[in-house]
């Protein structure tokens, strides 16, 4: 379905929004928004929600562990409304809300199975770092994939 962003309402998430994604979306994806230790953002045509990313803020480890960054724990567009340049605008709100926070850069995760996901990472201009994770309830299945992480520039 060909929509335009000025069509979609991005609005950051609070608790009511993050139930209602939860509830009626995906769990998961409610799951995995951050409100209070990072911001969610989504998407909305109507009062469907569409779309939203997640990100939270981190501390380095020591011996760095005054720097910080931020994580995108989520990124999802419902299968209708892809191809429509919906994910790029939120990765650049998040970036945009990392670069207020003065943070070094943002990173995520991907398996290699998200052949789209790994194509956007790369389009949008993230390094890439092969890796396997433990995963599962029992951390007992390995997923291959990627660490992505983009160094963010602060605007001046």
């Amino acid at each position: 379905m060909k929509i335009h962003n000025e069509d979609i309402k991005f609005i950051k998430a609070d608790e009511d929004l993050k139930t209602l994604i939860t509830n009626n979306w995906k769990p998961i994806i409610g799951n995995h928004m951050h409100i209070n230790d990072g911001i969610s953002i989504v998407g909305m045509l109507k009062e469907e929600p569409i779309a939203v990313i997640s990100v939270y803020w981190t501390h380095w480890i020591k011996p760095l562990n005054e720097e910080m960054d931020g994580y995108i724990d989520i990124i999802e567009v419902k299968d209708d409304y892809r191809r429509n340049g919906i994910a790029k605008y939120l990765v650049e709100k998040a970036e945009d809300e990392c670069r207020v926070r003065n943070l070094k850069q943002i990173r995520s995760w991907s398996s290699d199975n998200k052949i789209e996901a790994l194509q956007m990472w790369k389009k949008f201009g993230y390094g890439m770092c092969p890796a396997r994770i433990i995963s599962g309830p029992n951390q007992d299945i390995l997923v291959n994939g990627f660490y992505v992480v983009k160094t963010l520039t602060q605007e001046t």
